[in-house]
């Protein structure tokens, strides 16, 4: 799944598919296994690892850094756009 940023530049980037990870996706498996395991469907993603801590935290950018990792991330915005929200633009 590609996806298209922002107005100019070199914006567009791909999203590996389950195929692309490790072991058919075992840390994306071992998230969802985990959060379903112990936060339920209701908890989201940031409810569950404040609950959990460490253990879900690792799980959690386990996942993440390897789906950076693949797609060739992190994807920010360019500096010029003044985006300061740095949690929503993490280098796992």
């Amino acid at each position: 799944a590609c996806k298209a940023w922002w107005d100019s530049g070199d914006s567009k980037y791909c999203l590996p598919v389950a195929g692309d990870f490790r072991r058919h996706g075992e840390t994306l498996r071992n998230w969802i296994w985990y959060k379903t395991t112990n936060c339920g469907s209701f908890w989201t993603e940031e409810e569950c690892m404040r609950e959990f801590g460490a253990p879900a935290r690792e799980l959690h950018d386990a996942y993440h850094c390897e789906l950076q990792q693949l797609s060739r991330g992190p994807h920010a915005p360019p500096a010029s756009c003044g985006v300061l929200d740095q949690r929503t633009y993490v280098d796992y």
